[in-house]
């Protein structure tokens, strides 16, 4: 007996789960992961009888690459790369037919949905059930097509893995309904492949009510239960079959009971109409339960039901009813539905409201989801007006909805203030963006994110650190502007406070018996007393000036802080805005060398009239002008000017081009055969010179040539660097290209790593990266960031999205800042900024302590004699 089987699941990131590993362990190989780094060895796995890839237009793929590029096609961390079908085959038919059943079923999926499908058929497992044939279907989650280089391309999402959303857009079924046609065409194929093969089994994709068959349906064990069941273990799904086995005997039994009693019921009338009754009530509850129990099964993971739930499908009627189906649908989900005495009543965690008919009341306060769900039902009660009552909070924040959405408000002046501060904030955005567009830079495209981390730097509180440099900057200058004795007595003193102390100990000690003293003390009394009150006086500007330079860092941290509290809310149409005059400066732009173009031709042409005879160079004339030098069928070359709005200036220059280069060619060929005549005089020159220091010595052989004379040509490069050297350039440019030179990079091209794999080796350990075009890959960890950086900034990078471990995304996202990138992930950027920030002030404080060190006199030891 056929037994029918088709579910089908999701290979997400989400879950952990990976498209390579999930390849390998179908088809029982070794397949590398390239975008973890992972190596998933699945080939002692047995029972592989068959694995087979398909692709549109019959393209051969490997496995690995295959695999690889899906994954590589995903960028979202909870992507899904790889979709499941897992069908049971016939065990009726023979291995070579389940395996032609098997290609008949994945060449349908290629045709329905334009992806790749790597199926693999599985023999039954030797402990369970022989006739446990299956097939797993592992398809791409895009559709692929064949690419210019004869390679696979992955393009959009194929529309089986889009959301009901968008396949109502498309006009086309749920996706349940997709599932569920997908397992009718399951149905159609296999029985085709067994009435070929003269089986008269045959599998249906309906349920066994729907079939007519009153059996209860068994449970699916799946890989967990089924091995525990072998061990000899109890699972919940085993227990849960041996209990639909004996209720189908009990079942069977009634049933032959039942046939008994209707044999009977010729003898004893009112015995069988008695017992009919019973029997009717009790299949009555049978069939109650048999209903209850296959809505359980199709419930099972994996399996998603087709059909709402009962209690939404009557709110959505009720509503449907009330209003409109838009109303249904977008309420009918997450709210509950009751019909009171005063009206209908809608209402969840959320939002309680009340609709009297001819009013709708907010029991929760006027929230956001009560004010949202109140204009859906005014508009589909067909309200243009509103009179709102209530709080003056809550009629302020519906009214702004309400006029947002489109509806007048009965309260004139409440709609008359609502305007009025919707205007006052519009010119409060207004000043905004345009107080940032005021110190922005149009013609620089990363501006505007440059001005931006400013000013959340500027933001920042104010560190205790930051004030005591503050103060000591403030210190420094006021210290140069003092008289030079003061500051002498003061470095002499070892610091203004010493100084006030020496001062006061000694105005103490002269002030001490002034009365007795001769009048040439108390002089001298009198003069140190004014330089103490000078002194003071000198402190307390001193202590002034710090302090007013501490209250102006204060003052102008709030003043940033408040001018970034006033425009943040507005950063998004700020950046509107800064893009599109940017785009008018390119454009701009654009008009203006193409002019400064027009302009140098016709200076060229005006030069070329004026002295044909000069010895000009045309190259360089041209590539100013923005020609480009192409070959030609006949294997000339010729300038081509890849646009036509420089027509007229072409044929002026053309006009006196061909005299010019006649008169070239004559004084190319007199340089030419002047250049000769220098060589071959040259030439015979050092073969006579030759000769002479040929000689051979006294007392030497004249045959032998002397040992000391080498004449070894230098190595040229070889074709892999020549190679190199081109791929670098074209994609990085020439800097990067001569330091490959210089440091021996070894190159070379992964298509199964996803692009372009560079290994650097220096005196610190080796980089390894691997360059995909939109995304670079470090191979060693953290060793290889300066490398990523270095040719993300080749490629023009600015702003960089850092994946991977922790540790390696904030030393990348530290590296980064300093070399002046920004980072989407704005989390990550904040981080990185205060760790640098950290540093920058551990740094400071260890060069504080070192320049501490240094000023400091060195401590004397102790020398013959001391005591």
């Amino acid at each position: 007996m056929a037994i029918y089987h088709a579910s089908t699941k999701p290979i997400a990131r989400s879950a952990g789960r990976s498209a390579v590993a999930a390849a390998a362990y179908r088809a029982g190989v070794a397949l590398v992961d390239a975008r973890t780094g992972l190596v998933h060895d699945y080939t002692r796995k047995g029972g592989v009888q068959h694995t087979e890839i398909l692709t549109p237009g019959g393209l051969g793929v490997e496995r690995n690459a295959l695999w690889d590029a899906a994954e590589q096609a995903e960028k979202r961390k909870d992507a899904r790369t790889a979709r499941e079908w897992v069908v049971a085959m016939p065990a009726e038919l023979s291995a070579a037919q389940r395996t032609d059943l098997a290609r008949d079923f994945a060449q349908a999926l290629v045709e329905r949905y334009g992806v790749a499908v790597d199926f693999a058929v599985h023999a039954p497992d030797k402990e369970g059930d022989n006739r446990n044939h299956h097939a797993h279907l592992l398809t791409t989650t895009r559709q692929v097509s064949l690419g210019p280089d004869g390679g696979l391309v992955f393009g959009d999402k194929s529309h089986i893995e889009l959301s009901d959303k968008k396949r109502r857009e498309m006009d086309l079924v749920a996706a349940a309904d997709e599932v569920r046609a997908v397992r009718e065409l399951w149905e159609h194929t296999a029985n085709a492949a067994l009435e070929r093969a003269g089986v008269d089994a045959r599998i249906d994709a309906r349920s066994l009510q729907a079939q007519g068959i009153d059996r209860e349906a068994s449970q699916h064990l799946g890989p967990v239960a089924s091995e525990m069941e072998r061990r000899g273990k109890v699972s919940d799904r085993g227990d849960g079959n041996r209990e639909v086995q004996a209720n189908n005997a009990r079942r069977a039994a009634l049933s032959a009971e039942i046939i008994d009693l209707q044999a009977e019921r010729a003898r004893v009338e009112h015995e069988a109409e008695a017992q009919r009754q019973r029997e009717a009530v009790a299949k009555a509850e049978r069939e109650r339960q048999q209903r209850d129990t296959e809505t359980a099964a199709e419930q099972w993971p994996g399996i998603r039901h087709p059909d709402k739930p009962h209690w939404q499908v009557y709110r959505e009627r009720v509503l449907t009813d009330t209003y409109n189906r838009e109303v249904g649908e977008a309420l009918g989900q997450w709210v509950k539905v009751e019909r009171v005495e005063h009206g209908l009543r809608i209402h969840n965690k959320q939002m309680d409201l009340t609709d009297h008919g001819d009013r709708v009341t907010a029991g929760k306060g006027g929230t956001q989801q009560e004010i949202d769900a109140m204009l859906q039902i005014a508009r589909a009660k067909g309200w243009e007006r509103l009179d709102l009552t209530g709080s003056r909070e809550f009629q302020e924040r519906a009214g702004a909805a309400g006029l947002a959405a489109g509806f007048d408000l009965a309260d004139a002046e409440l709609k008359a203030s609502i305007l009025e501060t919707q205007g006052k904030d519009r010119a409060s955005r207004e000043k905004a963006i345009a107080e940032i567009m005021a110190t922005i830079d149009i013609q620089k495209a990363d501006s505007f994110d440059r001005r931006i981390v400013a000013l959340q730097d500027a933001a920042i509180p104010v560190s205790d650190e930051s004030r005591r440099l503050a103060r000591q900057d403030a210190l420094r200058k006021w210290e140069g502007k003092q008289d030079k004795d003061w500051l002498r007595a003061a470095k002499g003193a070892g610091g203004w406070n010493a100084l006030r102390k020496q001062y006061q100990a000694e105005y103490d000690r002269a002030s001490t018996g002034l009365l007795s003293w001769t009048p040439a003390r108390r002089h001298e009394a009198a003069r140190l007393d004014g330089q103490l009150k000078q002194l003071d006086s000198l402190l307390a500007e001193r202590k002034r000036s710090a302090d007013a330079a501490e209250l102006a860092l204060d003052e102008k941290h709030e003043a940033a802080a408040q001018f970034w509290a006033r425009v943040s809310p507005h950063l998004d149409a700020a950046r509107e805005r800064f893009q599109e005059r940017h785009q008018v400066w390119k454009e701009n732009e654009e008009v203006r060398e193409r002019g400064e173009r027009r302009r140098k031709l016709l200076d060229f042409a005006k030069a070329l009239r004026a002295d044909p005879d000069a010895r000009m160079d045309i190259g360089p004339a041209y590539r100013a002008a923005g020609y480009q030098l192409q070959e030609q069928k006949d294997g000339k070359k010729a300038w081509v000017y890849p646009h036509d709005d420089l027509q007229d200036e072409r044929l002026e220059i053309k006009q006196t081009r061909k005299e010019w280069d006649t008169r070239k060619r004559e004084r190319l060929e007199r340089e030419r055969q002047a250049a000769e005549a220098l060589a071959e005089r040259e030439r015979r020159e050092a073969e006579a010179a030759s000769a002479a220091f040929l000689e051979p010595r006294p007392g030497q052989d004249a045959d032998r040539q002397p040992d000391w004379i080498s004449g070894a040509p230098r190595k040229a490069p070889s074709r892999w660097q020549q190679w190199r050297e081109q791929t670098l350039s074209e994609r990085y440019g020439d800097d990067l290209a001569g330091r490959a030179a210089q440091e021996d990079w070894y190159i070379r091209m992964r298509p199964d790593l996803g692009g372009l794999n560079i290994q650097v080796r220096t005196h610190t350990g080796k980089m390894e990266v691997v360059d995909s075009g939109d995304a670079i890959r470090a191979e060693q960890g953290k060793a290889d960031i300066p490398l990523m950086l270095d040719m993300a900034g080749a490629h023009g990078w600015t702003t960089l999205d850092i994946t991977g471990a922790e540790e390696f995304r904030q030393s990348a996202a530290a590296a980064a800042l300093q070399r002046g990138f920004s980072l989407t992930d704005k989390e990550l950027e904040k981080a990185a900024r205060q760790r640098i920030e950290q540093e920058r002030k551990k740094r400071q404080a260890e060069l504080a302590k070192q320049q501490q060190r240094r000023r400091q006199p060195p401590q004397r030891g102790p020398g013959i004699g001391d005591e």
